[in-house]
């Protein structure tokens, strides 16, 4: 752990250890199979296929063992199979690579296959993003397909699991942003290819990004070239976002007064998220919750409930009492008498005007919630029972500063 202060205090605001932030925990579904395995005492073998981000001794599958051994000593075998500067397939560009050439993604698949692994974690899109490569958005989800579906039919009783990773910057003469121009697009398709196959997806992306827009200086502590995360990033900021999805978790319950069991915890799935690009804000929902949106384009405004993902972490979660929209000015106020993004569950509900409703995506006016913010539900307006002949507010509703 680093030893600095500032970056600890900078971390315990920017720990983006969500219940989504893939969720987590309770937001991301069942935990991962394999993982209740270990729990049981099984031996699990893991493979991991990626990018200098898996390959080396600073690679978050490092950070992955630590935990792992420490929880389950002994259970747990990785043939990572990453290498440095590695796509997802073989291009020409390569030729004056002799460690890289030949040794890409959809290359190691009968090496990864016959390591017989327990699970397969998947991360190219990084380096498929490197213009140098010349591998585009749609052919890097195509490598990804054919990953998925040799491993599928090879070993059916495995786990797949894919990964975006982090942002980039330019820093210190690397031009790591500038030669991945379509990094962003990259990712989306992996995270498209997740949805549509129902397979596990740690989105560290959005972390990382969270982290990067916030505080600069923090990112590039943990990611010193701008590209490659240190050990102390893996552990940071990767490992909770794995531990998060795939740890299982125990249910917790309390008696209540009349001796029945009243349960502590409650399992939501996430339905959606939100994203902004190209000057729209769109709802985008899983395709399997679809058939849900038959008839919303008969309103004309939708409440969306969502997560405030970028708080989920202990301090933010135990605050109780705030000044309302952060105005000393303002009376101390319990944070159920306000729209605080501190709160202990922390759910959030904006009254959002409809454009379009097209297939599994809902065009909306705006939103005050960012990029790729979990949705949870849509419930439509109706006037007349989402208002009240008779108000009170407290005199601080009227104070705009």
């Amino acid at each position: 752990m680093h030893d600095s202060p500032t970056l600890v205090r900078r971390l315990l605001v920017f720990t983006l250890t969500l219940m989504l932030i893939g969720a987590f925990n309770a937001l991301a579904g069942p935990a991962a199979g394999w993982m209740e395995r270990l729990q049981q005492g099984d031996s699990i073998t893991i493979v991991t296929l990626g990018t200098s981000l898996s390959a080396g001794k600073a690679g978050w599958p490092v950070a992955m063992m630590e935990w792992l051994d420490s929880e389950w000593p002994g259970q747990t075998i990785l043939h990572n199979l990453a290498v440095g500067g590695s796509a997802s397939q073989t291009v020409p560009a390569m030729d004056a690579k002799p460690t890289v050439r030949n040794r890409c993604g959809l290359d190691r698949l009968p090496e990864a296959i016959a390591s017989r692994p327990d699970v397969v974690f998947i991360e190219f899109a990084i380096n498929d993003a490197f213009a140098g490569y010349g591998i585009r958005p749609q052919a890097g989800r195509a490598n990804l397909e054919t990953m998925i579906d040799r491993l599928q039919q090879a070993l059916p009783d495995s786990e797949i699991i894919l990964q975006t990773m982090n942002s980039v910057l330019d820093t210190g003469g690397h031009t790591s942003a500038t030669d991945r121009p379509e990094l962003d697009e990259h990712y989306e398709q992996v995270r498209v290819v997740a949805r549509q196959r129902g397979l596990r997806l740690i989105d560290h992306h959005s972390r990382w990004r969270a982290l990067m827009q916030q505080d600069r200086q923090c990112f590039l502590e943990l990611v010193p070239d701008g590209i490659h995360p240190s050990l102390e990033g893996c552990r940071e900021i990767i490992l909770p976002g794995l531990q998060a999805v795939l740890k299982p978790t125990a249910k917790a319950s309390a008696t209540t007064t009349t001796g029945e069991l009243m349960p502590r915890s409650f399992t939501l799935n996430t339905i959606g998220y939100v994203r902004i690009e190209n000057e729209k804000t769109l709802l985008v929902l899983e395709p399997e919750y679809e058939p849900g949106l038959l008839g919303l384009d008969g309103f004309s405004h939708v409440h969306v409930l969502w997560w405030f993902d970028r708080n989920d972490n202990p301090k933010d979660r135990a605050v109780l009492q705030v000044h309302p929209r952060g105005n000393p000015d303002n009376p101390l106020t319990g944070v159920f008498a306000t729209r605080s993004p501190r709160r202990p569950n922390l759910l959030a509900k904006t009254l959002c005007k409809i454009i379009a409703v097209r297939g599994n995506i809902i065009e909306i006016e705006s939103i005050d919630a960012l990029d790729q913010t979990p949705i949870i539900d849509l419930k439509p307006f109706i006037p007349a029972i989402d208002t009240a002949p008779e108000v009170r507010q407290p005199a601080w509703i009227n104070n705009r500063n």
